[in-house]
């Protein structure tokens, strides 16, 4: 009987512990858009990697490979797949995505002071969707971890900024998230 007890309270354990890993996503902009989704801290590349090298697969090597060169999208054209991102990472977890860190610094300007005034506007608008995106659908409190700052440069003739947000989720929330979602389908 003690062994018993003792293995349905490591199995508890072991699933307690496995629900308090958190699972985060990071979205930045510095030179180029890039997210990056981590398992406990560890990027999920490197995590399938290790799962395909345990599989015995083979990697392919010798053949060419082919780099393509991914074209670098201005800041002010990758905020829509930001917020688009952002959308889909908080929409599936009903609340449970925290905002770790939101930092977005973004000094618009052109070559015409009247372009560089309407793309500001553009800029702030679809910043202020991002903003909204956060505060809707995770827990985010503005004073605590971010830094959010645009404003206009009438003397420069290019819009610099970057953007890095840090959203995570524990597993037992994505858990917690599907017994909800199963429930919600069940009662149809």
């Amino acid at each position: 009987m003690k062994l018993f007890l003792i293995i349905v309270s490591l199995i508890i354990l072991i699933i307690a512990g496995a629900c308090l890993v958190r699972v985060s996503l990071r979205v930045s902009y510095y030179d180029s858009l890039k997210a990056e989704i981590r398992v406990g801290g560890i990027p999920l590349d490197r995590l399938l990697g290790l799962v395909k090298k345990k599989k015995g697969k083979k990697p392919d090597g010798g053949g060419k490979k082919e780099e393509k060169q991914k074209e670098k999208k201005p800041l002010f054209d990758s905020l829509g797949d930001i917020a688009g991102i952002i959308n889909a990472f908080a929409s599936k977890f009903f609340g449970h995505v925290r905002v770790r860190l939101a930092h977005i610094v973004i000094r618009v300007g052109t070559d015409d002071p009247a372009k560089t005034a309407v793309r500001y506007g553009l800029v702030i608008q679809s910043v202020a969707y991002i903003t909204e995106i956060l505060k809707r659908k995770t827990k985010f409190t503005t004073e605590k971890n971010a830094v959010i700052d645009i404003s206009p440069d009438f003397i420069s003739d290019k819009t610099v900024g970057e953007a890095d947000i840090r959203l995570s989720v524990s597993l037992g929330g994505v858990l917690h998230s599907f017994i909800c979602a199963a429930i919600a389908h069940l009662k149809k």
